[in-house]
């Protein structure tokens, strides 16, 4: 699912050489980063992952599988983090100036 949905940023943005595009299974399990997905009848159509250090959530990764784009789930996702960041007051997260849809994700 990450190679489908960051292959849209890159396109999106003209820049193939993302981080997330060159992950492993391996480099994923060493991350440190939690992993939260998105079902829906049993089928993972999205994944959030976060860092919390200092009373900051960092969102490393947000990613929907492209025949799922559209359906609400980033946002979801981002909601789920927001409703139960605990005693945490910041969340902060990164993309690519020229990522519009990422830019303009409310």
């Amino acid at each position: 699912m990450q190679n489908r949905s960051y292959s849209v940023e890159a396109k999106i943005i003209g820049f193939y050489e993302i981080p997330t595009l060159k992950d492993t299974i391996e480099s994923l399990q060493k991350s440190e980063e939690t992993f939260f997905g998105y079902y829906l009848n049993e089928e993972l159509c999205g994944v959030i992952t976060i860092k919390i250090e200092k009373g900051i959530i960092d969102i490393h990764r947000l990613m929907v599988h492209p025949v799922h784009f559209k359906k609400g789930i980033a946002s979801r996702l981002f909601n789920f983090i927001e409703e139960n960041k605990k005693d945490c007051e910041t969340i902060i997260v990164s993309t690519g100036a020229e990522n519009v849809p990422a830019e303009t994700f409310t």
